[in-house]
Formats: C-alpha cells, sequence, structure tokens
C-alpha cells in the first residue's frame, strides 16, 4: 500500500487504525491482540511524523524513507528493515 502512498495519507491511515483499535479492544474480545495493533501503529505513525517534520510528507512513504536515511521502520508489531515494505 505504501509504495503509492504519500506519508500523510499513510499517517492519516495509521491515526484511523489506531483510533479503530483503541476503540473496539474492550467490546471485541481481542483486547490484548488490538493493544498491540495500537502500539504498532503508533510506533509507525511517529516515524511518519518525523517524515513530515522533515518536509518529506508529500513523497511516497519508500522515497521518504529513503531520503531521510531510514534503514530500519516499526512495521505492524516487529522493527524490520526498510527496504523490504514494498
Amino acid at each position: 500500500m505504501e509504495r503509492e502512498k504519500t506519508v500523510v495519507q499513510v499517517a492519516g491511515w495509521c491515526d484511523c487504525n489506531i483510533f479503530k483499535y483503541d476503540f473496539r479492544k474492550e467490546n471485541k474480545g481481542e483486547y490484548e491482540e488490538d493493544i498491540v495493533k495500537v502500539q504498532t501503529y503508533k510506533n509507525y505513525l511517529k516515524v511518519l511524523n518525523d517524515l513530515i517534520y522533515l518536509g518529506l510528507g508529500n513523497f511516497s512513504v519508500e522515497k521518504a524513507l529513503q531520503k531521510a536515511g531510514y534503514a530500519y521502520v516499526y512495521r505492524f508489531d516487529e522493527l524490520v528493515d526498510a527496504n523490504t515494505l514494498f
């Protein structure tokens, strides 16, 4: 998904997922899994916000990570090589 989307667009997607998983965690019966998802999206959103702060918000996530020199980012529940996101 990130290949075609800008950093700002993916940040919005992460923000929505944080809200969704945080909101439903009490009612869906998957509390522990939803807590992990919330934290994971928060970690990823932090990286995206750093890219926006660097003025890279209108670049694709792939290009922005390259320009910022990020080698690793949090994606879902693990630290991954930024080059393997795509």
